[in-house]
């Protein structure tokens, strides 16, 4: 995402991506031990480098309207689907 154009284009690939953490999120009661604590460690280490990408590609300019909806939403997702790991 380079400007508020690429931001538009990307919306897209947000909701797939959301999708994709709905599914996990709502398997997540089934998955054995092992599994949970990988996707568990899979975000922990994660989530903080996301989150500080996100952030850098807020401030280019006519991309926080855009897309900060649809971060705030992933992050939130990524939040809870760790909560029931």
């Amino acid at each position: 995402i380079t400007d508020g154009e690429s931001a538009k284009e990307a919306m897209s690939k947000f909701d797939e991506l959301g999708g994709m953490l709905d599914k996990i999120g709502d398997s997540a009661a089934e998955l054995p031990e092992e599994a949970k604590k990988a996707i568990g460690d899979v975000i922990d280490k994660g989530t903080e480098g996301l989150k500080a990408l996100a952030d850098k590609t807020l401030e280019i300019p006519g991309v926080s309207d855009v897309i900060k909806p649809k971060v705030d939403e992933l992050m939130s997702k990524l939040s809870d689907l760790r909560s029931k790991l």
